[in-house]
């Protein structure tokens, strides 16, 4: 496998929903599939120690973390485009990386970490957005 492939997948720990995620949508019944659900249950514990390795206690911020008692959840899209939007998306998640030294000392990496959901809107995102 191409070590490239695996730069950017964040690690969830949990084994992605195998079932049918399609729900029918109507105003009154606004929930997930339940595979789907105890995916993202499952990510939030990976998520929250994301959170806390990128701000740490939040003091820089002006921000106490053990207040909080939820985390926000965050979703990163990537466009569609072909290969130009290839490049753009994955520079823009390098420098969300917390594997990038340089974004890590100005403060960005870390942040893709945190992701609960990525996504993309055409073949070649897939080249960037995979489980693992």
């Amino acid at each position: 496998m191409n070590p490239w492939a695996t730069l950017y997948v964040p690690q969830s720990n949990v084994p992605c929903p195998t079932g049918e995620l399609v729900r029918a949508f109507s105003f009154t019944n606004q929930t997930l599939n339940q595979d789907e659900a105890n995916f993202v249950d499952g990510r939030v514990q990976v998520t929250n120690q994301a959170w806390k390795d990128w701000l740490g206690d939040g003091s820089r911020l002006g921000y106490n973390m053990a207040s909080f008692s939820k985390l926000p959840r965050v979703g990163l899209a990537m466009s569609s485009g072909g290969f130009r939007s290839t490049l753009f998306s994955m520079g823009v998640l390098n420098a969300f990386d917390s594997g990038n030294s340089t974004a890590k000392a100005i403060g960005t990496g870390g942040f893709a970490q945190t992701s609960t959901f990525m996504s993309g809107a055409s073949g070649r995102s897939s080249c960037i957005v995979r489980d693992k």
